[in-house]
């Protein structure tokens, strides 16, 4: 099975984004012969966040079986294993977020219920993260399926909430399409470490607090705007070494949130 790495891409903050990740995904790709292809174009300019479920319908993909599909805020370990290890492609491959987080079943029949989603009987309560999904041409038919679905589902919530409603909500994809795998069983688990997300790794089961970090990291990003980034090097160095903390410990971390974290990564570098 041929497998590209796929990144979107259209507009100038997520291409900051991309360019401090970028190395991390070059050495992957060079690691493990899956080469990566950026989109630059604006997809779908009313719904960012379905245009990852695009690429296998684009002709520079046309040589390729499946995708493996990363938000631009996904920093790739050096040791990482490709996550497609063992995958025969009969299923959408993601990271469930109950094993990053104290299992409440609260916690995410709330996220869908904000959504005005329900999961279908006998379903566990789980949220599947899209941030790092691997799929196939099938799913990308089923997927698509899924988006045509959800424009009907925001014109409706628009209609019963009206114009106050978060447009985060009306945007996201992240629950349609983790609340479809549920329901469908087209999923297949990947570990944990292979989609970690920053902050869960950053609290490590509330023995760190979040605050002083986001102070932190905020504060590098300020200077690095006004400064030389030689001068703030230094005090971005310990940063870099949490970073090199998490990376040990995880193969793809996911800044998901703030993005402050990120300037940390890259003004750290030795």
């Amino acid at each position: 099975m041929k497998i590209a790495l796929a990144s979107v891409c259209p507009d100038a903050r997520q291409q900051r984004l991309l360019d401090i990740v970028w190395p991390s995904w070059e050495a992957f790709s060079k690691r493990h012969a899956i080469p990566v292809r950026v989109i630059e174009d604006d997809l779908r300019p009313d719904a960012y966040y379905w245009a990852k479920y695009l690429p296998l319908t684009l002709p520079e993909f046309r040589g390729f079986d499946a995708v493996l599909c990363l938000d631009n805020d996904v920093v790739i370990s050096p040791q990482a294993p490709s996550p497609a290890e063992g995958w025969d492609g009969a299923r959408v491959r993601c990271v469930d977020e109950r094993s990053q987080f104290p299992h409440s079943p609260s916690r995410f029949t709330d996220y869908y219920a904000r959504h005005g989603l329900t999961l279908p009987a006998g379903v566990p309560e789980r949220v599947l993260n899209s941030g790092v999904l691997l799929y196939t041409r099938e799913h990308a038919a089923w997927l698509e399926e899924i988006y045509q679905g959800w424009r009907g589902w925001r014109e409706r919530f628009q209609r019963e909430l009206g114009p106050n409603i978060d447009p985060y909500i009306l945007a996201g994809d992240q629950p349609h399409v983790s609340h479809a795998l549920l329901g469908s069983g087209r999923f297949e688990e990947l570990d944990a470490r292979f989609n970690r997300l920053w902050w869960s790794w950053w609290e490590d089961g509330g023995r760190r607090r979040e605050m002083p970090l986001l102070l932190y990291a905020k504060t590098a990003q300020l200077l690095a705007s006004v400064l030389p980034r030689g001068l703030v090097r230094p005090l971005a160095r310990r940063g870099r070494g949490l970073w090199d903390e998490a990376l040990l410990d995880n193969h793809f971390v996911h800044v998901a949130g703030s993005k402050s974290p990120l300037s940390l990564f890259d003004l750290g570098r030795p």
